[in-house]
């Protein structure tokens, strides 16, 4: 979802709340909810908590600019999927990503770039491990009954453990 040609609407805003769906579960689907939102931010996701109610969850996640991001994982919601709205001062706007052959395009062609040894690696890989660490957050605090969840040390353990090069 990083490479859905829709986000560019989003980028450069000054956003306090993004907000946006997963379906299914948090670790299975929790990752095309939080591709936009650090393509729309940079890196520095800094905590996770979550709140359950019924077979839902919310996750807040904190970012360093000050922007709270909220992902609804509905079980169900297949029609809110890869729909983001974002919230600023004096700005609102809802963007829907439907290009999915130009999403999928740019990344293959990305790897592929990669892969050859013509280009740099298409996504930075802290930026990877920081979004699976913000994932491990929010079922952190999913096991531990909602509490907010630091995400880097969860980054440092990873690379101090050497799983992660």
């Amino acid at each position: 979802m990083r490479y859905a040609p829709e986000w560019n609407a989003l980028e450069g805003g000054s956003w306090e709340w993004i907000t946006s769906t997963a379906i299914k579960t948090w670790e299975r689907y929790g990752i095309h909810a939080l591709e936009p939102a650090m393509r729309i931010l940079g890196p520095g996701f800094s905590a996770v908590s979550s709140v359950r109610q019924g077979t839902s969850t919310l996750f807040n996640l904190r970012h360093v600019c000050g922007t709270i991001v909220t992902c609804a994982v509905l079980p169900d919601a297949l029609p809110s999927f890869a729909v983001v709205h974002a919230y600023g001062n004096s700005n609102h706007q809802c963007v829907t990503a439907k290009d999915t052959y130009s999403a999928f395009r740019t990344q293959m062609e990305g790897f592929l770039r990669y892969a050859a040894e013509l280009g740099s690696e298409p996504v930075p890989f802290a930026e990877t491990v920081e979004l699976m660490a913000a994932l491990i957050a929010g079922r952190s605090s999913q096991q531990c009954g909602g509490g907010e969840i630091a995400v880097a040390p969860i980054v440092n353990s990873a690379f101090m453990e050497g799983k992660v090069s």
